[in-house]
């Protein structure tokens, strides 16, 4: 049973370090700085909210980046906890 376990956790590892390597795959695709920066000028708003009651959306989806957080702390548990039984 021990080693059906530790073949389930060496699986789930190979699952997360495949994941984390299609992941990356987009990082390579990227175009030089000169490409990515060398548009002309830059912007500025023209519009501003007159009540002041909303910020402006910077890009960053936080629901996201906290179910990641999750997701991992879920999977770090769940391997020590699969360690945990096989001693």
């Amino acid at each position: 049973m021990t080693q059906l376990r530790a073949r389930i956790a060496v699986f789930a590892a190979l699952i997360v370090v495949a994941a984390s390597l299609v992941a990356a795959v987009p990082a390579l695709a990227q175009t030089s700085a000169q490409q990515g920066y060398s548009t002309p000028g830059a912007s500025s708003q023209q519009s501003v909210d007159p009540q002041g009651h909303s910020l402006p959306f910077t890009g960053l989806d936080v629901v996201a980046v906290v179910a990641g957080g999750v997701l991992l702390l879920s999977v770090g548990l769940g391997v020590r906890r699969l360690t945990r039984l096989a001693n």
